[in-house]
């Protein structure tokens, strides 16, 4: 738990991010009071710049001067140290079996396609794909262009792969009739972990949705128990969020100012493995960047190494303005490497 007066969260995001829906999610179950500071959907970020942070991904998580990069290492850290209310998933002291079961769950909608082949299935009218600064934007970040003429290739790959992963949930996941996933009365964090591709699939056309587009698929006849489910899981975050009060929005010079008149959220001294497979040592100057996209060096962000565990890294970097933030990836995908660029 933290040591300190928790300070506030806030959150990066944008309005198509299903990602950022994820974190939405996650953090209103909690009932975690969090602001809003909108980012464009596409690359550059200038209030991120402004706070040393160059993971192109959204969303990142401040908590004071603590920030949060990938909704993995977010909720993880979120349920690990967040002291206010009680934890979402299985504690793994107490329940590890379940734990592993939550993070296997989580690690196949990211690692086991169910992510990938849905966007592959982005439909060829939804907004986003009209705006040539967007697909030139994805196809940096990902190495495929969303033209039509390419969408029109991978789609029946995709349909196939999303499938199966329909035919998981309807017939495994819910298959013995339970209204959630993680097996209780609300939502639990198996509901996060797996929901969000599969309400992005159920999405209204305008929200980057897919229903429309494939209605062999995507029908309630053939998918009635998962239709339900995201039917159930949305109708129950609104009434949380009708309870928690609207979300309050920031500005970019707003989101700044809070996070660098903040406190760090975690304690000074950070856990450092006594060995690590990198060589690498604290107080070394390292560049952190994704390894699981074709141009991920060129988003790298920079700092002296200060936390090193099996599933976490964190540097110390500064904002624009001079003042010491800390940088949090998780472990998977990233390349952690002695510096190119110094400090």
């Amino acid at each position: 738990m933290s040591p300190f007066q928790t300070p506030s969260l806030l959150l990066f995001t944008y309005p198509e991010s299903v990602v950022g829906r994820r974190l939405d999610w996650y953090l209103t179950l909690r009932r975690i009071p969090y602001v809003h500071c909108e980012v464009d959907n596409k690359m550059p970020r200038p209030v991120l710049e402004r706070l040393g942070v160059h993971y192109r991904r959204i969303p990142v998580l401040a908590v004071g001067r603590d920030l949060y990069c990938d909704s993995r290492c977010i909720i993880q850290t979120m349920e690990d140290l967040y002291p206010k209310t009680q934890r979402l998933g299985a504690d793994p002291k107490q329940r590890p079996f379940d734990a592993g079961i939550q993070k296997l769950l989580e690690n196949w909608a990211f690692e086991g396609g169910v992510f990938m082949k849905t966007a592959m299935l982005i439909s060829p009218d939804a907004k986003l794909v009209q705006d040539p600064s967007w697909l030139e934007d994805r196809y940096q970040l990902s190495g495929f262009r969303f033209s039509k003429e390419a969408m029109e290739q991978i789609r029946p790959d995709a349909l196939a792969a999303a499938r199966m992963h329909l035919d998981i949930v309807e017939n495994m996941l819910l298959g013995d009739g339970r209204e959630w996933i993680s097996g209780g009365e609300e939502p639990g964090l198996a509901d996060v972990h797996v929901g969000w591709p599969f309400d992005w699939m159920l999405r209204d056309p305008e929200k980057m949705g897919m229903k429309h587009a494939y209605p062999e698929l995507l029908n309630e006849q053939k998918y009635p128990k998962m239709f339900a489910w995201i039917d159930r899981l949305n109708r129950f975050m609104e009434e949380k969020r009708k309870e928690q009060g609207e979300l309050k929005m920031l500005s970019s010079d707003e989101a700044v100012k809070l996070i660098e008149n903040s406190s760090l959220f975690e304690h000074e001294e950070l856990d450092i493995v006594e060995w690590d497979p990198t060589g690498l040592k604290k107080g070394a100057e390292v560049d952190l960047f994704a390894t699981d996209v074709p141009n991920g060096f060129q988003n790298r962000d920079t700092g002296e190494l200060i936390g090193l565990t099996a599933g976490r890294v964190t540097v110390k970097a500064k904002t624009k303005d001079g003042i010491d933030v800390r940088i949090h990836y998780p472990r998977i995908n990233i390349k952690i490497a002695p510096s190119t660029t110094g400090l």
